[in-house]
């Protein structure tokens, strides 16, 4: 279905290059070639010869397609001076999609060094441009953990994820009670959500870099968060944060 999503839009925007729905579509065709490529991705996990190949084939045409159609609307954009609010969003969108998808074929090629820069410089190209601080800035540098960590550099990739982690939620419990007198609840379950995709990540690497006490302590502080708060849980993510939490002190015993 995914498949025959993203040849529809292709369709669309072959017959309609004049269309005002054609940016629409070119930016529908990319976010569903990106789902496809992280379906694609998963089943080769499980997959084993002739279906392996298959899929890594199929992977591969469907990133380089789509990688190929950010690299055009993301210089379309960049290059606007007008861009209106709802542009700058979508260019921050596609600069994060092609940042995610440069990494996955990065992740599939037995030389990805430069796959893995350039999802480095998409990341980092969005976070300059969008504010470190700002909620793009923090997936940006989220992204950049994750091409560290892909990369085997857990140490650095430690680092982007605490980064992002902590402007969310400040862990000096003095500098967060006194931002948290001046915040709504809406402002704090924002503030969380970033906690909660940066922490599953930062276990990760801290563990992986041989600092278990570490991540078990910052496994301790998303728990005491969520408790202390009384926040809720992001659908998926937060699942996934709180399993990540759980596994590293059934690791460390």
């Amino acid at each position: 279905l995914l498949t025959q999503a993203i040849q529809g839009y292709e369709a669309f925007i072959a017959r309609n290059a004049f269309s005002p729905l054609k940016d629409d579509a070119e930016s529908a065709l990319v976010d569903t070639a990106y789902t496809l490529a992280r379906s694609l991705s998963q089943r080769m996990e499980d997959a084993l010869g002739e279906e392996r190949e298959a899929l890594a084939e199929k992977l591969d045409t469907t990133l380089k397609g789509a990688i190929a159609k950010t690299g055009d609307l993301v210089a379309a954009l960049e290059i606007n001076p007008d861009r209106t609010e709802a542009e700058t969003r979508e260019f921050y969108d596609l600069l994060l999609n092609r940042g995610g998808m440069l990494l996955l074929l990065a992740k599939t090629q037995a030389e990805g060094t430069l796959r893995f820069q350039q999802a480095y410089d998409a990341f980092e190209k969005l976070a300059s441009i969008a504010g470190e601080g700002s909620p793009y800035g923090l997936r940006a540098y989220i992204g950049i953990g994750d091409v560290f960590m892909a990369q085997g550099q857990p140490r650095d990739a430690a680092d982007f994820y605490a980064f992002v982690t902590d402007i969310a939620i400040p862990n000096d419990p003095e500098i967060w009670a006194e931002a948290a007198k001046e915040m709504s609840p809406e402002e704090k379950q924002k503030r969380f959500i970033f906690v909660q995709l940066g922490t599953p990540g930062l276990i990760e690497a801290l563990a992986l870099s041989g600092d278990m006490q570490g991540a078990c302590e910052q496994g301790l502080r998303f728990y005491n968060i969520l408790q202390r708060e009384g926040l809720e849980l992001l659908p998926a993510y937060g699942d996934l944060a709180r399993l990540a939490v759980a596994r590293v002190h059934v690791d460390a015993g």
